[in-house]
């Protein structure tokens, strides 16, 4: 356990430097001084997530790994309920007219995005133009504004499921968004009131922190979040089974076949095909999208599940015509370890805030 707060330690102080750069140094303070709490409350070790690969932005919705990272980092006024409805996150009450076009929605109070900065009526107005253009397709938005503790949105049509739409719609710090552009979406830049917070990744490797002042004090429970790419399918099966990850989002056909016959994993149903917009994949298979990169890359512990070479060789076979369909990559199912506490958050939109491996 300590040496995981160590860890932790060290991270928080890397975001602190970064944040010097960039904010008041008496707010960077009071931001790493809530990382080394975070740092001591939540130490039931790290999560660890394999994946053919890691989107280079989270501007794309229908990623439907940038909405996973977006889930664990940017919650909505609303999410999800397991009958099918919603029920309220960052939001603490939701209203209409009676022709169901004008809403009316007041923001919980005390949020904070992991920057630091409040979550106000204007920044809750600013996060949700700047995805205006999903949301008005699928509810046809005619305006955005703020109100009294809130935000009233206007619609061309009246809808009752509109509640459910915005759980759909990410709220990120605007003010970085502003500052940095496209790029406040790409590395450690992202902003949000999600559970986690991300502190630094590359191609391979993403990882995640607790955010401080979560609006649920006892969450997240694992320690960090790390999402590993790994170079073939057959790599990744390897590393789960022999305790270097916790489980794998988009497994192929194969892996979930053998995932079946193994014991010591389970398999489960995914949300991803319930996302809006509707998830479209990168690649077909997991070969295709490290053939198609020009080199398969081993996932930073890859010294200890195999050398590159013999996952080059892996990939090889993997993507061999005869292999494609074993590859094919599903997004209706996710493979972990039968050890790992997976809750309903994450059965029903991979939200790891709840999950951790005893």
């Amino acid at each position: 356990m300590a040496n995981n707060r160590g860890v932790v330690t060290e991270r928080a102080r890397a975001i602190f430097h970064s944040l010097c750069s960039r904010f008041s140094v008496a707010g960077s303070a009071a931001v790493l001084t809530a990382l080394l709490f975070v740092s001591s409350s939540h130490a039931e070790g790290p999560l660890r997530v394999a994946v053919p690969y890691l989107p280079k932005s989270l501007s794309e919705l229908s990623d439907p790994l940038a909405r996973v990272i977006l889930q664990n980092t940017a919650y909505g006024l609303t999410k999800l309920s397991p009958t099918g409805g919603y029920s309220l996150e960052l939001a603490s009450s939701i209203s209409s007219s009676g022709d169901q076009r004008r809403w009316t929605v007041t923001l919980r109070e005390g949020v904070q995005f992991s920057s630091g900065r409040p979550l106000t009526p204007a920044a809750a107005v600013s996060s949700l133009k700047k995805w205006e253009a999903l949301v008005s397709k699928v509810a046809g938005i005619q305006d955005i504004e703020p109100s009294k503790g809130g935000v009233l949105i206007t619609l061309k049509d009246g809808d009752p499921n509109f509640p459910a739409t915005l759980a759909s719609v990410p709220l990120l710090d605007p003010e970085l968004l502003d500052t940095f552009g496209a790029a406040a979406l790409t590395g450690n830049l992202t902003s949000g009131a999600g559970p986690f917070t991300i502190t630094s990744g590359n191609e391979e490797v993403l990882r995640l922190i607790p955010t401080p002042n979560f609006i649920h004090p006892s969450l997240p429970v694992a320690s960090s979040l790390e999402f590993r790419v790994f170079p073939s399918a057959n790599a990744a099966l390897s590393a789960l089974r022999l305790g270097g990850v916790d489980l794998i989002l988009l497994p192929t056909s194969n892996q979930l076949k053998l995932a079946l016959e193994d014991r010591t994993l389970v398999v489960h149903s995914s949300p991803m095909e319930s996302f809006l917009p509707r998830p479209r994949l990168r690649e077909e298979t997991w070969g295709k999208i490290h053939q198609e990169s020009g080199a398969a890359k081993g996932a930073s512990n890859s010294g200890e599940f195999g050398s590159v070479a013999s996952a080059r060789g892996s990939l090889a076979q993997e993507h061999s015509p005869q292999n494609e369909a074993a590859d094919t990559l599903q997004l209706g199912k996710f493979v972990a370890r039968r050890t790992l506490k997976v809750d309903d958050e994450a059965l029903l939109r991979l939200d790891l805030r709840g999950s951790y491996l005893p």
